[in-house]
């Protein structure tokens, strides 16, 4: 019997404790809703603050905590409260939600209109302090990403950028036909990726991109610059006919495919491409003398003849010029032409030039 009496004293006793020490808590919660309602957080906070630490597992006075941590934009500090009632019961966890997401949305909002008037270290601020209201939000990282690109910092606008695509599942948008694809983060990455001459990426990434917009001109022509710079000729002149097809009077698309042709001695298909460089941009000087050397090598006299002739003799007719082109190989390159065609008459006009020009020599 007395050991009986014992452990009937001993629960009253834990009984008579809890309630004490209920109290005690209700009491800091209490406070703490009067300061709440007069506006005064920082009292508040300090009040719940000595609750916690009576009783460290009062999931009112937690949520009620974080509550006004977030008043006071104390976002670590939410966090840590909110996690903490979550751990303890579900029972506010809608409040919870609500609450961090309409905190998100004042935060994130406070960074647009310093992001829309490219004061982009100031929109940082607020799209850090976004992303510990709700980490990994893809709207946060991408404009993250977007402030460090601003910025210049490619290094961290990758890191962000990539995050976003990660958690693309989260985005929004009107693009029914694909709603979770977040292509603009894609090609800013691309663009970073062909900044860094990372040509592996630039090909990993473009082709992810093509997948889903087969026709950017804009992709392609960067997944041809990187075959072509990872010596995968056939893919970079396939992908160069590619975006040729899409923008053809592009001369710099030519002149690219037309390099790649030279390099493996495809020189009929590598002077075509140089032909469709100089139609487009006619003062382009290395496809000119690329297109020359290809020439020369063929053993093209008269398409020699048809590209040399228009150049050294603007004004039409095939006469010594009053001032000739000073780079006497072309001459004799042009002189070469007309024997080798039979133009004796014309021949006999450039080699004057010839002589003339090295009779000027030091």
């Amino acid at each position: 019997m007395i050991k009986n009496r014992g452990v009937v004293s001993l629960t009253a006793f834990l009984i008579a404790v809890m309630i004490l020490t209920v109290g005690c808590v209700s009491q800091y919660v209490r406070s703490a809703k009067i300061y709440v309602q007069q506006g005064d957080n920082k009292n508040a906070k300090e009040e719940l603050l000595k609750g916690k630490d009576v009783t460290p597992n009062d999931p009112q006075l937690f949520h009620l905590l974080g509550r006004v941590h977030a008043e006071l934009e104390e976002w670590e500090e939410m966090n840590v409260a909110f996690n903490h009632v979550m751990e303890l019961t579900d029972s506010f966890n809608d409040d919870i939600e609500a609450t961090r997401k309409e905190s998100w949305r004042m935060v994130f909002n406070k960074g647009v209109k310093p992001f829309n008037k490219e004061d982009y270290s100031k929109a940082l601020v607020s799209f850090k302090n976004a992303l510990i209201i709700i980490p990994g939000k893809y709207e946060t990282l991408k404009q993250l990403g977007l402030c460090y690109l601003q910025l210049e910092n490619t290094e961290k606008a990758e890191e962000y950028l990539k995050a976003a695509i990660e958690t693309e599942s989260d985005m929004t948008t009107k693009n029914a036909d694909d709603p979770k694809y977040d292509l603009s983060s894609r090609i800013n990455l691309l663009n970073i990726y062909m900044l860094g001459k990372r040509w592996d990426e630039v090909i990993s990434i473009a082709q992810d991109i093509l997948e889903h917009e087969p026709g950017r001109a804009d992709v392609i022509d960067k997944i041809a610059l990187a075959y072509q710079q990872t010596d995968q000729d056939e893919k970079a002149i396939k992908a160069w006919d590619d975006v040729i097809k899409v923008n053809p009077e592009n001369p710099d698309y030519y002149y690219n495919k037309g390099n790649i042709l030279y390099r493996m001695e495809r020189l009929e298909e590598a002077a075509e491409a140089y032909k469709s460089t100089l139609k487009y941009k006619p003062d382009d000087e290395e496809a000119f003398a690329l297109l020359t050397n290809a020439l020369l090598r063929l053993e093209d006299w008269q398409g020699l003849v048809e590209l040399l002739e228009p150049a050294l003799f603007q004004g039409g007719a095939v006469e010594a010029p009053e001032n000739p082109e000073k780079d006497v190989n072309i001459w004799r390159i042009l002189n070469a032409a007309y024997v080798n065609i039979g133009e004796n008459e014309k021949a006999l006009v450039t080699s004057k030039v010839i002589i003339t020009l090295e009779g000027d020599s030091p």
